[in-house]
Parts: C-alpha cells; structure tokens; sequence
C-alpha cells in the first residue's frame, strides 16, 4: 500500500492550461452550446480572484496556478490531474498496478511489492514539470489516508478506522 500526494496542487497547477482542458471537454461534451471557445475561456477567467497577497510587508502576484480558497481550485485541480493521470496511465508500461484511486491530489495505490511502487512513483514524477509527487508507503501493514488508516494486517480482509 502507498499513498502518492502532489506537492501543492493548486498553486502548481498551470492556470491557463487548466482552462484551456476545461473549455475543450465542455465544448466536446455540450455540442449544441452557443459560447465560442474565446467567450467560455473568459468566463473562466472573470470570476477567479487576483492572486495578490501581502506578507511581512510585501505585495506579491501569483504569477501561476489557482488560489486557494477560490471555488474553481478544486474543480480546475480535479479536470487538470484526471485529464493527466488517464495519459499517463495508459502510458505507463511498468509493473502492474492493481489497484489506483485518487481523490484531488491524494491517491492511494496497491502494488505487488515496493520496488514497483518505486518504479511507479518515478515515472510519475517525471510526467510534468509543476506537479511533483511525494509518496509515503505503508509501515507494518498500515497506511494513512485521507484521515482513515488502513491496516491489512490481515490479508484478504483490511481494516480501516478513523485516523
């Protein structure tokens, strides 16, 4: 069992690109829209707020990504990774991985053994360069995630509790 995270998923995800893969999936999936694709990208961009932000008396511009807090962050984040992961899930040649679940930028994954999860988490990392993976595995038949631990002590039958 590992847990795979992406370091800081809102602020390194590429703004414009994630727009740009929003607008073509929903001018793929809604052919009938009347929106050109100038209008919808600017739609997109309206209502996201200035990524100015004041500390230890400085004024600095987020030159990239999404704020946090703002409402598309999660969504913009959740099309950007999902369009990325189904690339380089059927891409990815390695080890079989049997089973991948993500859940914004937290993904929990079972391997045959540690060395192909390595494997895994290398190719991963060197898929994009602003989405940077880290990964922690499982200690004595136990991992983290998402506040649940999960503990397969116990093979075919885990656990899971509140963590």
């Amino acid at each position: 069992m590992v847990s795979f995270d992406v370091e800081s998923l809102f602020t390194n995800i590429p703004l414009l690109q994630a727009i740009e893969l929003a607008v073509d999936y929903i001018l793929s999936g809604n052919p009938n829209i009347k929106l050109s694709k100038d209008s919808l990208k600017s739609s997109f961009l309206l209502p996201l707020p200035r990524r100015i932000f004041y500390s230890k008396g400085n004024n600095y511009a987020q030159i990239d990504g999404v704020a946090t807090g703002s409402p598309f962050a999660p969504v913009l984040a959740n099309i950007f990774m999902g369009h990325h992961e189904r690339i380089w899930l059927q891409q990815y040649d390695g080890p079989a991985i049997s089973l991948y679940r993500r859940y914004v930028n937290d993904t929990f994954c079972l391997f045959n053994n540690e060395k192909d999860a390595l494997e895994f988490f290398r190719n991963i990392n060197e898929k994009h360069p602003d989405i940077i993976f880290t990964m922690e595995t499982e200690v004595t038949h136990k991992l983290p995630f998402l506040d649940v631990l999960f503990n397969n002590t116990n093979p075919p039958s885990p656990v899971t509790s509140v963590f």
